[in-house]
């Protein structure tokens, strides 16, 4: 029967540390009986000496363990409650340690560690969390029991503050990639931090956007020791005025892919009144039937327009020099070719003064004066130059932040659980999620 014990896949501290009385077996559960140890004397904190106990008080807890598909473990727990007598001369009591079990959720340490595995490790649902413990492992449990389950763990972890802090003394943070969007299921914002090693240290429930409580996050980030060298951000303007108030000697950059789909965002819109123009434009039947084939070859191949050239095959640049051509006297040849200067200005540049230039040109050849949306194209690239070009000859500094990345891999915790159903769950989680990826390996 002993034999038996050992092939159940179950963490052998239960085993080693506890003391086994009795093993049964039925049908579909193995029984195995467990007691502490009872040592001849114990430390105490309020004696000089270890002292002798004794046994007043017993009690019986089944607790779940990791069995088989077909092969169900059960501990009997028999505890025990102890009283000695202390340096005061007074009676005091406590229960004797049963290694490798949680007799509050009535499940051993390794259950507890394999249901955190397919919640946060593998990202599974509270649902298919409770079959894939049935069907592996025969443990019967529900999903608000996992839902307290994870609460319990993240709360006897350290604090929000003091795991950042242990971020920090793991690698050093330097450089923060910070972002915000609409949570799933929420009313407010989530602000993302995430640093320059690509961990993820919090996200943070923000009512509404605001310079005031961005500030506040700052402030709190550098009472933790942090002394942030680089920042890297979007195009809120609450970012600069902010990080100039708590971090005043930091370099900002503003995200490549966010300048990039602002600006495309403004000559989308050029693009699409002048598709619309075109479209409903009418004429003789014969000339309609041509310029609906032309509308629909413009309309399926849109992206050709917005697209670098070294990501279009050769076929891609016939088909676009081919629009072009049909579409020669209209606005598309200058969104191609503003695209094009763009492009430029971010990706050959060598030197400040270099892409300064280049967009004083862009000024001076009247780009903003083709339509609104150019015009507004032009306001948001002259709004905060200086902080887009930063890693222009700059090492320390990179063109792109993490944080977009960061936020779809959250999207995708979020879209399993069809978002959370509290802050304090989501804020459970995501605690669970960074002690697990970043600090456990190193906990041991």
């Amino acid at each position: 029967m002993i034999a038996r014990i050992i092939q159940i896949p179950f963490t052998n501290e239960v085993i080693a540390k506890n003391q086994v009385i009795g093993v049964t077996q039925t049908d579909e559960t193995l029984w195995i009986d467990i007691e502490p140890y009872r040592e001849h004397r114990y430390e105490r904190p309020d004696t000089s000496m270890p002292v002798p106990v004794e046994v007043y008080a017993t009690d019986e807890l089944i607790v779940q363990e990791l069995g088989l598909p077909d092969q169900g473990v059960r501990y009997r727990v028999h505890i025990k409650r102890v009283r000695y007598v202390n340096d005061a001369e007074e009676i005091k009591t406590f229960t004797l340690p049963i290694w490798g079990v949680n007799l509050r959720l009535g499940l051993s340490e390794a259950v507890i560690e394999k249901a955190l595995y397919f919640l946060i490790d593998r990202n599974e649902s509270l649902e298919e969390t409770v079959v894939l413990l049935q069907d592996l492992y025969g443990v019967q449990t529900s999903t608000s029991a996992l839902d307290r389950l994870k609460r319990r763990e993240a709360d006897s972890l350290p604090s929000h503050g003091e795991l950042i802090q242990m971020l920090h003394a793991a690698k050093p943070i330097t450089q923060l990639h910070l972002d915000e969007y609409k949570a799933k299921g929420a009313q407010g914002w989530e602000l993302v931090l995430r640093d320059e090693h690509g961990r993820l240290l919090v996200t943070l429930y923000l009512r509404n956007r605001s310079e005031r409580k961005l500030r506040v996050v700052l402030r709190w980030l550098r009472m933790l020791g942090l002394q942030i060298q680089v920042f890297y951000v979007d195009g809120w303007s609450g970012y600069l005025a902010a990080i100039a108030a708590i971090f005043p000697q930091a370099k900002v950059q503003y995200d490549y892919f966010h300048i990039i789909q602002n600006i495309w965002r403004h000559l989308y819109k050029a693009f699409t009144n002048y598709r619309k123009a075109f479209k409903q434009a009418r004429t003789d039947k014969e000339e309609q039937a041509l310029r609906d084939e032309m509308h629909k070859r413009l309309w399926n191949h849109r992206y050709l327009f917005f697209t670098s050239e070294e990501h279009l095959s050769e076929e891609d640049k016939q088909l676009l020099e081919s629009l072009l051509e049909e579409h020669e006297d209209s606005i598309l040849p200058q969104i191609v070719a503003f695209t094009h200067r763009i492009w430029d200005l971010f990706n050959n540049s060598r030197k400040k003064l270099q892409a300064s230039l280049k967009r004083l040109n862009l000024i001076a050849e009247g780009w903003a004066s083709l339509s609104e949306h150019f015009a507004r194209a032009m306001q948001f690239l002259n709004k905060h130059f200086g902080s887009m070009i930063t890693y222009i000859d700059d090492a320390q500094v990179q063109r792109n932040s993490l944080a977009e990345t960061t936020v779809r891999m959250i999207r995708r915790v979020e879209a399993v659980r069809q978002g959370f159903k509290s802050r304090k769950g989501r804020a459970a989680h995501f605690k669970l999620w960074i002690y697990r990826h970043y600090l456990r390996p190193f906990a041991a």
